[in-house]
């Protein structure tokens, strides 16, 4: 969807190594590199991205955005981040400097309204552009398109309570999770 609506010709799903901000994961970095390829299988437009566990230790989207950004000086570069996480933007490691490095688009959920605390505020009422940006950094730009009023945490609380995700998620991704037991589902054989 966000690549259809921007007109990317390409999307990076970064792989999370082990964010400072969350409890850690209920499945391996394997297993959540395997989900990720498979979920990307089908749109040649949809990279997989190991940057932040291949260099190991704890992940920082600055120091991502600083590879990117080293990779692709002369390009724009937007980091796609839900209306949740921009809440809480003002509060990430180098905030600031990740503005430097690359353009935020903001996805909002259906029926999702965030406050934003005065810093967030202020950043959006700067920084907001009503289209695609098109400089290399610096702009705040609100995707207001249809989504699925769903979340990863949902999905995987549906998945531990028993009930059918099938068409929360893609198929190949859906066999994975019920073929290794994840999230406490039931393992088939």
């Amino acid at each position: 969807m966000v690549c259809d609506v921007l007109a990317l010709r390409k999307i990076h799903f970064v792989l999370s190594g082990m964010p400072s901000h969350r409890t850690s994961p209920e499945t391996t970095v394997e297993q959540r590199w395997e989900m990720l390829k498979l979920a990307c299988t089908d749109d040649v437009r949809l990279v997989p991205d190991d940057r932040e566990v291949s260099h190991g230790g704890p992940s920082y989207t600055v120091d991502t955005l600083r590879a990117v950004r080293e990779a692709h000086p002369g390009e724009a570069v937007a980091w796609v981040l839900g209306s949740d996480a921009y809440a809480e933007f003002s509060s990430w490691r180098s905030w600031r400097e990740i503005l430097d490095l690359a353009n935020l688009v903001v996805l909002e959920r259906p029926g999702e309204e965030r406050q934003l605390g005065e810093d967030m505020r202020r950043l959006t009422e700067r920084r907001r552009v009503d289209r695609k940006p098109e400089d290399l950094a610096g702009k705040v730009f609100f995707l207001a398109h249809e989504m699925r009023a769903v979340s990863a945490s949902g999905i995987r609380a549906r998945i531990s309570s028993g009930k059918v995700v099938d068409h929360l998620l893609p198929p190949r991704v859906n066999t994975y999770i019920c073929e290794h037991g994840l999230y406490g589902g039931i393992r088939e054989s």
